[in-house]
């Protein structure tokens, strides 16, 4: 919900407990506890009605809260914080290759359109790494469409579509799994999924249903839930399959240890909780604004009794005229700019807390708050280098099902990510490297510095593992007597022709 921001946060659209957490199985409400819990809870719960994520504030009338609710508003701290990590990780986009062989076209076929439906294959790393990150890891089944005959040719496969496919599915859809503990493989794999949707034009929708498909090495079967909402499930459907395995692909934000693979705090572990602390706190500042910041009109009361005065939009305040004639009460300003700063406070700790802020050095005028910064991003760079293996070794995963789809054995790309976060532009670094050559020094230690950086920049631009071997060789046979400059384009004009 805080990752989908928006109304999602402000009306969850599902049951939303006194504590004011999303839950979807309601057999936990209060009727099923015990009795003291149940009176404790029933008073909780039945203070205010819980429509979104906020909590309601002691002795809040119904009304109260609802009027509240409908004036919130959510800044989308977790989404914010997710797209960055995204965006940093898939930045420069990944290296495809087969070792000493082309690349099959049914390859480039798979990567244009992923789950058959226009995805290509970096769109749907990036949506799997935002799912994982929500979620801490994400699922992608590969399938293979069925037909009732085979096809006549491979002109007819490609028009009808059968081919292998993949389609990512939500933690949330996975009742249940079991893995192998020796080879890591699963032994069998549940996924729920909607059920057909057969409804003609005119007619009424049917209620939407999930249905579960059960994944095996060899076979796969589909379950329908009972009808009434009670009893086994029903067999619907099932099939061989030659994948030769449970198809499904795991991608970790956080993959933790063999043992407990699915066990490890997330990445942005926390994070959400932070979202809602900020959220209830604008949502306090709002309150405060909405009762204190008006000017109240003190007015004579010649028969009631001087009284301490306070100040607020809910109240009326009087006093006897013998104490003077009316004036406007300007309440103070202290509990607004408080409550401002500690949103501003509490929003840059997280973003750093999650190593997406500048960083303790952020506001420093000191020379030294350069190196502070690249020492505080040292944490960011390292998350960002897990994201891209685990990205890594997702899309491997996925073409070794898809390979063992098609029955093929060798051939099967080698994606590679890159690992670097650049906290500083590798141009302007290959700039600074070019003008030491004003200062003398000698080629041959010009062209170890160079080297890497040349190879680092080629890689942030998506060249090819060959052309920068390529361009790295051309490097090394550059002449002592060049310049600097002259050399490095040649490089990098010996990898452009390497890859025509």
């Amino acid at each position: 919900d805080f990752y989908r921001a928006g109304r999602h946060v402000l009306s969850p659209g599902r049951v939303v407990n006194e504590w004011g957490f999303a839950i979807t199985d309601t057999t936990t409400s209060s009727s099923a506890a015990s009795s003291s819990e149940r009176d404790r809870t029933r008073g909780l719960s039945q203070r205010v009605p819980t429509r979104s994520y906020l909590y309601s504030h002691p002795r809040e009338s119904i009304n109260g809260y609802s009027d509240r609710s409908s004036r919130a508003d959510h800044y989308p701290l977790f989404r914010s914080v997710v797209d960055i990590y995204v965006d940093a990780t898939l930045r420069t986009p990944p290296t495809r290759q087969v070792d000493g062989e082309a690349i099959d076209p049914r390859w480039t076929q798979y990567w244009d359109d992923v789950d058959l439906h226009g995805t290509t294959i970096d769109g749907f790393v990036r949506n799997a790494l935002q799912l994982a990150l929500v979620f801490d890891y994400v699922f992608a089944i590969t399938d293979r469409p069925a037909f009732a005959s085979p096809a006549a040719s491979r002109e007819q496969q490609i028009a009808r579509g059968e081919r292998a496919y993949s389609y990512l599915v939500s933690p949330l859809n996975v009742p249940d799994w079991s893995i192998d503990e020796r080879t890591g493989e699963f032994r069998w794999f549940v996924a729920y999924e909607p059920s057909p949707d057969a409804h003609a034009p005119g007619q009424r929708a049917t209620a939407a249903t999930q249905w579960g498909r059960i994944w095996f090495p060899d076979h796969w079967e589909l379950f329908a839930p009972p009808e009434k909402g009670s009893g086994s499930w029903v067999r619907v459907g099932g099939a061989e399959h030659k994948a030769g395995r449970v198809p499904v692909s795991i991608l970790f934000a956080n993959r933790g240890t063999a043992a407990g693979a699915f066990e490890a705090d997330g990445v942005l572990s926390g994070l959400a909780r932070g979202d809602r602390n900020v959220f209830n706190l604008c949502s306090l500042a709002d309150e405060v604004i909405y009762n204190q910041s008006f000017a109240q009109l003190w007015i004579p009361d010649d028969e009631g009794a001087g009284a301490p005065i306070t100040v607020g939009s809910s109240y009326a305040n009087t006093y006897n005229s013998a104490n003077g004639t009316p004036m406007m009460l300007a309440p103070p300003t202290d509990l607004i700019v408080a409550l401002a700063q500690l949103i501003t406070d509490r929003m840059n700790s997280l973003r750093q807390l999650y190593g997406v802020g500048r960083g303790k050095a952020e506001y420093s005028k000191e020379e030294r708050s350069a190196e502070a910064l690249t020492v505080e991003s040292r944490n960011e760079s390292n998350r960002v280098a897990a994201l891209a293996e685990a990205c890594e070794v997702f899309e491997r995963t996925l073409h070794r099902h898809v390979a063992a789809w098609e029955g093929r054995t060798d051939g099967i790309p080698l994606a590679e990510y890159s690992r670097e976060v650049s906290l500083r532009s590798l141009s302007a670094q290959l700039n600074d490297a070019m003008s030491l050559r004003s200062l003398g020094v000698p080629w041959e230690a010009m062209r170890e510095l160079i080297k890497p950086l040349l190879a680092a920049h080629m890689k942030e631009q998506g060249r090819a593992k060959q052309a920068i071997e390529a361009a790295i060789l051309a490097l090394e046979s550059a002449e002592e007597t060049q310049p600097a400059a002259p050399a490095t384009v040649a490089a990098v004009s010996a990898a452009s022709a390497f890859e025509e």
